[in-house]
């Protein structure tokens, strides 16, 4: 089981306004294999937090390594 840290959870809080969006969010973490480290370089992008969902459960989905999709999405960003 993953647990998300209260440190990544105070920071998930200054980033993200919306209390739905902040469920959503944990809600991926503990479904899907990917870190808080790369949830936030996504946030940071500018990704929002049903973006981050359906992309993970699009990668989950085809059996792609969520971390390695997103860092070909962001070399071409």
């Amino acid at each position: 089981m993953k647990v998300l840290y209260k440190n990544e959870y105070t920071e998930l809080k200054m980033l993200v306004n919306s209390k739905n969006h902040r469920k959503i969010l944990i809600k991926t973490i503990m479904k899907y294999p990917i870190n808080y480290k790369t949830i936030r370089e996504m946030i940071l992008k500018g990704l929002k937090a049903k973006q981050i969902k359906d992309m993970c459960t699009m990668c989950f989905r085809k059996g792609l390594i969520i971390s390695n999709y997103w860092n070909n999405i962001n070399n071409l960003l």
